[in-house]
């Protein structure tokens, strides 16, 4: 089966769940450009590394309830043009300290 000319590409893995959440907040009524804390989960790699990497460049970390994984933290606007650079940036440390990505979660900004 052919797809359209012209028609998008369907969305997959990190970018497929990360406009999920958009459409959750822009349903909630959240314009996603207010910065807020956001949340970002790795697991298994050299998650330590990960974690000092994070912590120089302005995070905070903290380790997973199992000690498997580090949690990161920022503060930070989720709308497409703030938010990709960071989602890049994680896939990137992903890949870099042999950790699985689990993906993000933010607070509702609503007013």
């Amino acid at each position: 089966m052919s797809r359209i000319l012209g028609a998008p590409k369907p969305l997959t893995g990190h970018a497929a769940r990360d406009e999920e959440v958009r459409k959750i907040l822009r349903g909630r009524g959240d314009t996603m450009t207010t910065p807020r804390h956001a949340v970002f989960y790795f697991y298994n790699g050299n998650h330590r590394e990960l974690a000092r990497t994070a912590i120089a460049a302005g995070m905070t970390a903290s380790p997973t309830v199992g000690g498997d994984g580090v949690i990161l933290e920022t503060m930070i606007a989720v709308d497409e043009a703030a938010f990709e650079p960071v989602n890049r940036q994680m896939q990137d440390w992903a890949e870099q300290f042999g950790c699985d990505y689990d993906g993000w979660e933010c607070q509702l900004v609503t007013s």
